[in-house]
């Protein structure tokens, strides 16, 4: 025979003004009424002095919320063509594309398109922290770790702009956790198989997008820039004679920082660009594209592909390899990432671009002499080494 529970309901005393505690708890409560409804939260702490801070912050977040506008406010309204009118999704994201480039808008339309799978149904006063639990563990089931933290993400964001305009109350997604992911390992070509990659295709029965393919991929390594920005490098950004190479990038929305930068024409990329245009029938204008492929993808996949060499990420594999290459010069990192167009003073370049060769790394144990019987003789304590005695050090 089942042994009936008996709950004992706590009694909440009152402590001062919408504070109370309960019995049997040293945690204070604050309880508010607004709107036609009771907000109760514990203050999880038994000083009354922090308890009377937390709910003036708990008071204010009250005072901005709105129900009447999110008991009917729908997560997303799309039309019958699939494209995004309505709902709190789409105010988020006409506010949030203001500095968005083409591709990232793309990006996160598909991304606000998955969540609609889920919340789309639901108007804003349904995403409940159970609700968003019970998505976190069914989209956590069905994509990398990756995917989840972007939609992740991108779902926080949506629901801090409704706590902002006062259609929530707190933000649900705030104890939904990230989920761990496997650090990814890039991989760049060593010298000798970035030469044979770049005769390949400048061989491949002479073909002229080959060739134009091969200089953008052999440009790309040399100046270190993104595959976006180079697309829009004009020859009267190339100043020879002081040796600099403006980058602005798309003229529309400039480079991904939206910050043009001046670089130094470094000597394989000059070398280069003076044979490219000596190549050229006739003089070039100032507004001549530099390189005049857009992507060299298939080019450099079907040359890796006829070598038997392994796949390398296209376009910013030769991005990692200037840099990685800069790095083994001794270069330092600031540098590095201001000729890169990094705003975060070198930490990316030593977190994530940077690959260093096995090779290299071979030469440089080779540096690493220090062996403590090459001081001769055991010397005891306070005796001075005899003068003829080395010791190297890295």
């Amino acid at each position: 025979m089942k042994k009936s529970v008996k709950r004992t309901q706590q009694k909440l005393h009152r402590v001062a003004d919408n504070l109370y505690r309960a019995s049997g708890t040293r945690f204070l409560y604050a309880i508010i009424k607004s709107h036609g409804k009771q907000f109760k939260r514990s203050l999880k702490t038994d000083d009354p002095a922090l308890a009377r801070r937390r709910l003036r912050d708990f008071a204010h977040k009250i005072e901005r919320f709105t129900t009447n506008d999110s008991l009917h406010l729908p997560f997303t309204e799309y039309d019958q063509h699939g494209q995004l009118v309505g709902g709190l999704a789409k105010r988020w994201f006409d506010l949030a594309k203001l500095n968005w480039k083409p591709s990232v808008i793309d990006r996160e339309q598909y991304t606000v398109k998955e969540l609609a799978k889920y919340f789309g149904h639901m108007t804003v006063a349904d995403i409940t922290g159970d609700v968003v639990e019970r998505w976190a563990v069914a989209r956590a089931a069905e994509c990398a770790a990756s995917t989840f933290n972007r939609d992740r993400g991108r779902l926080s964001q949506i629901c801090k702009y409704a706590v902002r305009k006062g259609f929530l109350l707190e933000n649900p997604v705030a104890y939904v956790p990230r989920r761990k992911t496997t650090k990814y390992v890039p991989k760049i070509t060593s010298p000798e198989e970035f030469a044979a990659i770049l005769h390949d295709m400048r061989s491949a029965r002479g073909k002229r997008p080959a060739i134009d393919s091969a200089n953008l991929c052999e440009g790309l390594t040399y100046v270190g820039t993104r595959k976006g920005d180079a697309e829009w490098l004009e020859v009267g950004h190339i100043n020879f004679e002081n040796k600099t190479v403006t980058i602005t990038g798309d003229p529309r929305t400039g480079t991904k920082n939206h910050e043009a930068r001046v670089i130094p024409l470094f000597k394989p990329f000059e070398r280069l660009l003076r044979q490219m245009l000596a190549a050229l029938p006739e003089p070039p204008l100032p507004t001549d594209k530099v390189f005049r492929v857009k992507s060299c993808r298939s080019a450099f996949e079907n040359a890796c592909r006829r070598l038997g060499l392994p796949h390398y990420p296209p376009h910013h594999t030769w991005r990692r390899l200037f840099i990685s290459n800069c790095v083994m010069a001794g270069i330092d990192a600031a540098t590095i990432a201001n000729w890169v167009g990094h705003k975060d003073g070198g930490r990316l370049v030593q977190t994530t671009y940077t690959v260093i060769p096995e090779e290299h790394s071979r030469r440089m144990a080779e540096r690493v002499t220090f062996d403590v019987t090459k001081l001769g003789e055991y010397l005891p304590r306070g005796t001075a080494p005899k003068p003829d005695a080395e010791l190297q050090t890295v």
